[in-house]
C-alpha cells in the first residue's frame, strides 16, 4: 500500500512538471513571436516602401530661354536610393539619376499649378518647374527602372516630385511605378529627400532590385543613353496669372561655379529652337527691308551738279 502510494505521488508530480515545463515554453514563445511583433513583420513585407534620398547636383547650365525670357537649365542629378524598411525586407541600395530641364519662373510668368502631392491644393511659392527622365541602376549596375519625372521646385529651395517609371523588359500590359516625395536642396549643391511608393512593389518589380553586386556606371553613362526634349513653357507668359512674390531658385544662382567645376568642355548656351524661330524670321524681315530699300536707291536717277 505504501509503495503503491507513492508510485502514484511521483506520477502525479511527474505530470505537475511536464505541464509547467510545457507552459513555460508557450510562454517564451508568446513573448518572442507576439501577434504584435508578427504583424509587423508581415506589415514591413507587404507595405509601400519608403526610400530616402542623398546626391548631389551633378551637372546645372544655362540652356537658354522661353519665349517669356524665363531661364531654362539643364539639370542632372545623381542620388543613392535607401531603403527604410528592416534589414530582413529592405532593398538594396540604388542608383537614381534625374535629367531634366528646369524653366525659372520670373515675378510676372509664375503659373498657378495644383501642387505634386496635393493636387486639391494650389502649388504656393513656385521658383521653378522640371520635367524630364529618371533611371533607377540597381546595384549590379543595370537599369532596373526607367521613366518620367515632373518637379515643381519652391523658392525656399524645397522641391515635390512625381516619378512614373517602368520595370526594364516589363510587358506593355505591366502596371507602372508610381513614387512620390520630396527633396530639399542645399548651398552645397547636396540634395536630401524621401520618396514612397504608391503601392506595395510585386515579386518581379523587387527581383529587378534585389540582385547580385555588380559594376556600377557612372551617371555620365547613364545620361547618354536618355534622349531629354525640351518640354513645353509652363510660365505664363508675363499675362495676369503672375505671382508677384516668384524669384528664382539658388539653383541658378550657383550655375556659374557649376559650370566651371572640373569636366570636359561645356558647350555654349543654346536658344532653344522655337526662340529661334522667331529670332529668325525677325532676321528674315529686315534683311529684306534692307534689300528692298537699297534697290529703290539704284533705280533713282542721278542729277548733274
Amino acid at each position: 500500500m505504501t509503495n503503491g502510494a507513492g508510485r502514484r505521488s511521483l506520477s502525479r508530480l511527474c505530470r505537475v512538471l511536464c505541464l509547467l515545463a510545457v507552459a513555460a515554453v508557450v510562454a517564451v514563445v508568446a513573448v518572442v513571436a507576439s501577434p504584435a511583433r508578427v504583424a509587423a513583420v508581415t506589415r514591413a513585407g507587404t507595405r509601400p516602401v519608403t526610400l530616402t534620398l542623398t546626391g548631389t547636383v551633378v551637372r546645372a547650365e544655362l540652356s537658354g530661354f522661353e519665349p517669356d525670357f524665363d531661364p531654362i537649365d539643364r539639370v542632372v542629378i545623381a542620388a543613392t536610393l535607401r531603403d527604410t524598411r528592416p534589414p530582413a525586407h529592405a532593398l538594396p541600395d540604388a542608383l537614381l539619376v534625374l535629367s531634366a530641364y528646369l524653366e525659372n519662373f520670373q515675378p510676372d510668368t509664375t503659373p498657378l499649378l495644383p501642387d505634386l502631392l496635393h493636387p486639391d491644393r494650389t502649388a504656393t511659392a513656385l521658383g521653378g518647374f522640371m520635367q524630364g527622365k529618371a533611371v533607377l541602376v540597381n546595384r549590379g549596375g543595370r537599369t532596373g527602372y526607367r521613366g518620367s519625372l515632373l518637379v515643381e521646385v519652391f523658392r525656399d529651395n524645397s522641391a515635390h516630385l512625381v516619378l512614373d517609371v517602368d520595370r526594364e523588359g516589363a510587358s506593355a500590359r505591366a502596371p507602372s511605378l508610381r513614387l512620390k516625395g520630396a527633396l530639399t536642396l542645399y548651398k552645397d549643391l547636396s540634395v536630401r529627400g524621401q520618396l514612397r511608393a504608391e503601392r506595395p512593389l510585386s515579386a518581379a518589380e523587387t527581383a529587378a532590385l534585389r540582385v547580385p553586386p555588380g559594376r556600377m556606371p557612372s551617371w555620365q553613362q547613364v545620361v547618354r543613353g536618355l534622349s531629354v526634349r525640351l518640354p513645353p513653357m509652363r510660365g505664363t507668359g508675363g499675362g495676369n496669372g503672375g505671382n508677384p512674390g516668384a524669384s528664382r531658385t539658388s539653383l541658378s544662382s550657383a550655375l556659374p561655379r557649376v559650370a566651371r567645376a572640373p569636366s570636359r568642355p561645356r558647350p555654349s548656351p543654346v536658344v532653344p529652337a522655337r526662340t529661334l524661330t522667331a529670332g529668325g524670321a525677325l532676321a528674315a524681315l529686315i534683311v529684306a527691308a534692307l534689300l528692298w530699300r537699297r534697290g529703290t536707291r539704284a533705280k533713282e536717277p542721278s542729277h548733274p551738279a
